[in-house]
């Protein structure tokens, strides 16, 4: 199921409640307003062990990173495109475990907050199996520590790497 540009929040959580108790591979909401309702909505539509594909990207200020704990827990998960402000302790060390998994084949990171905080918990040395990393939209907040993170990249086969709309703050 997927969903786009959704401006109303109420709108995303009518989407979110049809996909409640289906077996989907792929979760895809692109650019959609969510609030504290969608998040607590979609903590349940995590619970599908069949999700392969899963996007939550959103201009909000909702903290998509209280979610990090439970998308942890998606073992199943290749492709993997978040939207990540502001995350406490507990969110970057479960995503950092969620990405040291070495699951992800796809990884798209829009509209986040590149600090050297951020940078530090993604271990891209350790992810062999990324093929697509996307940075779209971005705001890179500490330039030394967003060098020391793609320097990492050498020890991954890309196939596809794409920095769009990124600024340096």
């Amino acid at each position: 199921m997927e969903l786009r540009y959704c401006t109303e929040a109420k709108l995303s959580l009518c989407f979110m409640e049809a996909a409640l108790g289906k077996n989907l591979t792929n979760l895809s909401m692109y650019d959609c307003e969510v609030d504290e309702s969608c998040i607590e909505l979609m903590q349940k539509l995590l619970q599908n062990p069949h999700l392969v594909q899963l996007a939550i990207t959103t201009g909000s200020t909702t903290r998509v990173g209280r979610l990090l704990p439970t998308i942890e827990g998606v073992e199943e998960l290749k492709e993997l495109n978040l939207t990540l402000n502001s995350l406490d302790q507990d969110e970057k060390e479960s995503f950092k475990r969620l990405l040291m998994k070495n699951k992800q084949r796809k990884l798209q990171l829009k509209f986040c907050a590149l600090s050297s905080e951020f940078c530090e918990c993604v271990p891209f040395e350790s992810m062999s199996s990324l093929t697509d990393l996307c940075f779209w939209d971005d705001r890179i907040e500490d330039y030394d520590a967003f060098g020391r993170c793609l320097d990492q990249l050498r020890h991954v086969q890309l196939q596809k790497f794409d920095l769009r709309n990124t600024t340096v703050s």
